[in-house]
């Protein structure tokens, strides 16, 4: 999952179509999609190279907050913040 903090305008798709394409020359499926217009994206790659995922991402989107994993992240329903906003 990527997050953007400009809200993902029309150039970070841009970017984002930059990386797929990145990813499918480098023999890596990939497929992406916007979760219910949060401003994060996630990127379903096919690949045990998570070094590869890595430096497409930081070639096509850096800088982003990114969160690459090995299983489907759970989302959760419900985020609980303290004064400072900090999200537990």
């Amino acid at each position: 999952m990527i997050a953007d903090a400009n809200g993902f305008a029309a150039p970070f798709a841009e970017r984002i179509d930059a990386a797929l394409e990145a990813l499918d020359e480098a023999g890596i499926a990939a497929d992406a999609r916007e979760l219910a217009e949060l401003g994060v994206w996630e990127i379903v790659a096919e690949t045990a190279d998570l070094a590869a995922l890595r430096a497409v991402i930081d070639a096509h989107i850096a800088p982003s907050d990114a969160l690459i994993a090995d299983h489907k992240p759970r989302v959760p329903k419900l985020f609980i913040s303290d004064m400072d906003s900090t999200m537990i």
